[in-house]
C-alpha cells in the first residue's frame, strides 16, 4: 500500500488560471495574495525527501525537517474580475547555486561535490561554503517615497532579507553589504555564505520610511565544542558507539543534570582515551596544550553575545546600532529573534520561544543507531524558558554617530513567538497583541528513531517525519500587554491573557484556544500606513 504523506510539495514552477470547480468567483476581489514556504531541496522533486537516491543509496535528507527547503513563493492574482490566476517561482540566491552546483551526482562524477551542502536538522550547511539562506518564512511588503511601485523582501532566520520582483521572482539584492553583517559562527570559519542570524519577520515604518531588523550574535563555546568532539576527534567510531552505549547503561537511572555532566566529562576525556589516540607523553602533552588553547580561543575569539539593529531606508547604506542592557553590557539572545515590532517611539525587539540548541543543527550523528541518536539528542537539546523576553528600544536614540543604544528588558509571563504592537503609544505605553503557543516547540521534527508515547515501542508512521512535532501539552493563550518601555513593567489590570476551554462535555465545545497558530487585522503589514490601534484581530488555531 502506497504512503500517503502528510505534506507535500513540488518544485514545478507554475503559471496557471485557476478553473472553477464549482460557485462563482466574487467580482469584487481584487490585488494579489503571496505566500511564502519552504519545498525541498535541490536534490529533491519537493517534499517528502524521498528514503534513497535514485541510484538506491541512502538519502542523507530523509525525515529531515520539512521546514530546512528552499523558499517557493506562490502569487495569486485577484486583479482580473472572474478570475484567479497562480504563479509560483523558487527563491534562487547565489547560495542557492552553489548547492546547485555541488549537489549529489549518482554517477559519482561532479567534482565539486567535496563543496556539497547537507541538510542538518534546521539548517543546510556545507563544511567549505557555509550555509544556505533559504529565504523560505516570510515576505515582507515596503514602499519608499521615490519608488513607483511596492517592493516585496523575503526572509530566514538565518539569512540576510532579499528583494525580489515580484513578476518573475528573480533576486534583485541582499539587503546591506555583506561586510555590514556579522557571522553567527565563530571568526576563524570564513565561509562565502556565513550564517546570519537575524529575524524572519522585520518591520517598515511608511511613516518614516525606515525598515528595521536585527542581527544577533551568540558565544558559541558550548555550541561548537561538542561538534568539534563529534567530528574531528573521533577516527573509530565503533569504539565512540561501544562506549556511549556503556555510558548510556550506566547513567540512565541517574537525573538529568547529573547525565549532562557524566557526558562533558567523558567528551572532555575520551580522545585521549580513544584507540586510534597516540599514546606517547609528547602527544598527550599536545593534546592538553590544544585542549587549553581551544578553551583560551573559544573564550577571546568567539562571538559575544550581542545585538545589533538595522535600519534600511531603500538606498545601499545600512546603519547599526549596537544594543545592550541596562548596565551597558551585551545581551544574550536565549532562543532567537524570530519577530520584531514598531511603535511611533519604540522598537521591539523579542527574544522569541524557538530555541536554538546543537540537536536542532543535526539529524543522525550516527547513522542506524537509534539508541545512541536518541540518547545523544535528549543531552544537547535544551528546554524552552516559560515565559518571553523583550528589550525596547527607544527609536530616538538610534541617531547617526551613535554606536551604542541602551534597551529596557520586559519579561512576559508566557512563551511567544509572534506578535503585534499598536502604533500609537499614548501616554507613553505600548501596547501589544500575542500568541502564546504554551508548552509547543517548532524547533523539533519527528525523527526516524521517535516512538509513540501512547503505544510504546511502536514507530512514527513514515507519513509524518519530518514534521514539526507542534502538538501542544497545554492550552494556548491569546495575550493583550500592555508596557511601561521606561521600566518594563506591566501594567494590570490592562494585562491579559485570554484561553477559552469551553464547555468540553458538551456536544459542541464551544470557542477554543487550543493550539494558537497566525493572526491577521486590517492594514496589517501594510508599506502605506501604520495601524494606530488594532481594533480587530482575527486569530486561526489547530484544535487539540
Amino acid at each position: 500500500m502506497a504512503i500517503r504523506h502528510f505534506s507535500t510539495t513540488t518544485r514545478k514552477e507554475i503559471d496557471v488560471e485557476l478553473q472553477l470547480k464549482e460557485g462563482a468567483i466574487p467580482n469584487d476581489l481584487c490585488g494579489f495574495i503571496f505566500i511564502n514556504s519552504a519545498a525541498g531541496t535541490v536534490n529533491s522533486n519537493g517534499v517528502p525527501f524521498p528514503k534513497n537516491n535514485a541510484d538506491g543509496t541512502e538519502n542523507q535528507e530523509y525525515a529531515t525537517p520539512l521546514i530546512n527547503g528552499d523558499g517557493m513563493v506562490y502569487r495569486i492574482d485577484l486583479t482580473q474580475p472572474g478570475k484567479i490566476h497562480v504563479k509560483t517561482g523558487l527563491m534562487k540566491p547565489p547560495c542557492y547555486y552553489a548547492d546547485l552546483a555541488t549537489t549529489y551526482d549518482s554517477k559519482n562524477d561532479n567534482p565539486y561535490y567535496k563543496f556539497h551542502f547537507e541538510s542538518n536538522g534546521l539548517a543546510r550547511l556545507s563544511s567549505t561554503l557555509g550555509t544556505r539562506n533559504e529565504l523560505n518564512t516570510a515576505i515582507t511588503p515596503v514602499r519608499f517615497k521615490n519608488d513607483n511601485q511596492y517592493r516585496l523582501l523575503a526572509n530566514f532566520d538565518a539569512g540576510r532579507p532579499y528583494e525580489f520582483d515580484p513578476k518573475n521572482f528573480s533576486m534583485i539584492t541582499a539587503i546591506g553589504e555583506n561586510k555590514k553583517w556579522h557571522s553567527g559562527l565563530p571568526p576563524m570559519l570564513v565561509q562565502p555564505f556565513p550564517m546570519i542570524l537575524t529575524t524572519a519577520h522585520p518591520v517598515f515604518d511608511p511613516d518614516t520610511e525606515e525598515l528595521f531588523t536585527v542581527n544577533f550574535t551568540k558565544d558559541l563555546e558550548g555550541l561548537m565544542a561538542p561538534t568539534t568532539i563529534m567530528g574531528d576527534l573521533f577516527k573509530d567510531l565503533d569504539w565512540l558507539k561501544s562506549e556511549l552505549k556503556k555510558l548510556i547503561d550506566d547513567v540512565k537511572d541517574l537525573r538529568p543534570e547529573e547525565q549532562r555532566t557524566r557526558l562533558g566529562r567523558f567528551l572532555g576525556t575520551a580522545h585521549l582515551n580513544a584507540p586510534n589516540a597516540n599514546k606517547t607523553w609528547f602527544q598527550k602533552l599536545m593534546n592538553l596544550i590544544k585542549r587549553i588553547f581551544h578553551k583560551w580561543y573559544y573564550k577571546h575569539i568567539s562571538n559575544t553575545d550581542d545585538i545589533y539593529v538595522i535600519k534600511w531606508n531603500g538606498t545601499k547604506e545600512l546603519h547599526r546600532w549596537r544594543i545592550v542592557d541596562e548596565n551597558g553590557k551585551g545581551i544574550l539572545i536565549q532562543h532567537n529573534m524570530h519577530q520584531l515590532s514598531l511603535s511611533r517611539d519604540y522598537l521591539i525587539l523579542g527574544d522569541t520561544n524557538f530555541k536554538f540548541t546543537l540537536d536542532g543543527m543535526m539529524n543522525f550523528p550516527f547513522v542506524n543507531d537509534a539508541e545512541i541518536d536518541r540518547f545523544t539528542r535528549e543531552l544537547l537539546t535544551g528546554p524552552m524558558n516559560d515565559y518571553s523576553s523583550f528589550y525596547i528600544v527607544k527609536r530616538a536614540d538610534l541617531v547617526p554617530g551613535v554606536e551604542t543604544v541602551k534597551a529596557v528588558k520586559a519579561v512576559l509571563p508566557e512563551e511567544t513567538v509572534h506578535f503585534s504592537a499598536n502604533y500609537d503609544n499614548p501616554d507613553n505605553l505600548i501596547t501589544l497583541h500575542t500568541a502564546h503557543n504554551c508548552s509547543a516547540c517548532a524547533a523539533e521534527w519527528l525523527r526516524t528513531y521517535d516512538i509513540r508515547q501512547v503505544e510504546p515501542n511502536i514507530p512514527m508512521d513514515e507519513e509524518f517525519l519530518g514534521l514539526v512535532s507542534m502538538g501542544e501539552v497545554d492550552i494556548s493563550k491569546i495575550g493583550k500587554v500592555v508596557l511601561n518601555p521606561e521600566t518594563g513593567a506591566l501594567l494590570e489590570p490592562e494585562s491579559v491573557f485570554l484561553e477559552l476551554t469551553g464547555d468540553l462535555d458538551a456536544k459542541d465545545p464551544g470557542p477554543h484556544t487550543w493550539s494558537v497558530g497566525l493572526y491577521t487585522y486590517n492594514n496589517m503589514l501594510s508599506s502605506d500606513c501604520n495601524v494606530a490601534k488594532i481594533e480587530y484581530v482575527y486569530w486561526q488555531a489547530y484544535g487539540l
